[in-house]
């Protein structure tokens, strides 16, 4: 594991995304919730291009994973249910993605910071909100230890 990113739980708790940014891998796990235990790594996306790496991560009610791209001015969705094919890109103005996360009243609304490193655009460190049409949130589920 090099820089951890973008771990986030599908809402049954069976599987794990996780983003290495230092090898620009997005993986996903399936998890044993009782155990805390993670199997089956699965790598669902590989940069090629150094200069593009993910970021921050959050899943849907309908079973998206949401990737912020670090140097790519976007988010990408990827489809959990269907062998995690790139579904759709969001783009955004600041080069430097760096999170995501959806809320709002209805859950519907996604959450996107950037950074201002090496960004000399207007709207490099600003956070943005995008209307999810289809997707919703699902909320944290609170862990006891």
């Amino acid at each position: 594991m090099g820089i951890s990113n973008g771990i986030a739980f599908d809402k049954d708790n069976k599987k794990m995304f996780f983003a290495d940014s230092l090898v620009n891998e997005t993986y996903v796990f399936d998890y044993d919730e009782n155990k805390r235990d993670i199997t089956n790594q699965k790598i669902i996306h590989r940069f090629g291009d150094k200069t593009k790496t993910p970021d921050g991560g959050t899943i849907t009610s309908d079973d998206k994973y949401l990737s912020a791209i670090w140097g790519g001015s976007c988010v990408r969705v990827y489809d959990i249910n269907d062998n995690y094919p790139l579904k759709k890109i969001i783009n955004t103005p600041a080069k430097y993605t760096t999170c995501c996360c959806v809320g709002g009243k209805y859950m519907n609304k996604l959450f996107v910071t950037s950074a201002k490193e090496d960004d000399s655009s207007k709207d490099a460190g600003k956070s943005f909100i995008f209307d999810l049409k289809k997707s919703v949130g699902i909320g944290e589920t609170p862990v006891n230890y």
